[in-house]
């Protein structure tokens, strides 16, 4: 008898799966493909926002407008989200980072152990000097050199500039901890 009702179970999900993927994908396309579309442009949107904000405080400048960096300058490539893959393009003056009083994490095993008390999302302080001194729109110094996808100019910047110095910010974790969610 159990041989019997295993062999009923195997020959329902038999049946049932070749049933359920077409249904799966009419859910898909009809549900999360344009919440997927919507989260995106809303992100694009946003990108270009902030772009404007900081053009309006000539904290903006194209990259293919930027002529010549000067020795100590830094480029910062941003990652302002937890989930999303966005990524900024900054340009910090060597005036700016030489009043920072921390070095940037060379690892990840090293940004999580310099924040014991932020648990789930490692905040270290270089991160959080970025976030107050160099990127906000209010109090920052640091120039917008790309938004939306910084991180495909940094190769040209490599290039070109090999003596400038790369640095990779993740400022997720820093909203979170300091309860600024939005993106500017």
């Amino acid at each position: 008898m159990k041989y019997l009702i295993r062999l009923a179970g195997l020959a329902v999900m038999v049946v049932a799966i070749p049933l359920m993927i077409p249904g799966l994908l009419v859910v898909g396309l009809c549900f999360v493909l344009p919440l997927g579309i919507v989260f995106f442009l809303l992100n694009l949107i946003g990108e270009w926002f902030l772009t404007l904000k900081l053009a309006l405080r000539n904290r903006f400048v194209p990259w293919y407008l930027l002529r010549e960096l000067q020795d100590g300058d830094r480029l910062i490539v941003e990652y302002p989200t937890l989930g999303w893959r966005t990524s900024r393009l900054w340009l910090v003056p060597s005036s700016l980072y030489r009043q920072c009083p921390f070095t940037p994490p060379k690892s990840e095993e090293e940004r999580k152990e310099i924040d014991d008390a932020n648990e789930v999302f490692p905040v270290h302080p270089f991160e959080e000097w970025v976030y107050q001194k160099v990127i906000s729109p209010v109090s920052g110094g640091g120039i917008l050199i790309r938004a939306w996808n910084g991180r495909w100019r940094r190769k040209y910047f490599e290039r070109r500039y090999p003596s400038i110095e790369v640095i990779d910010v993740w400022t997720g974790p820093v909203r979170m901890k300091t309860g600024n969610n939005s993106q500017h």
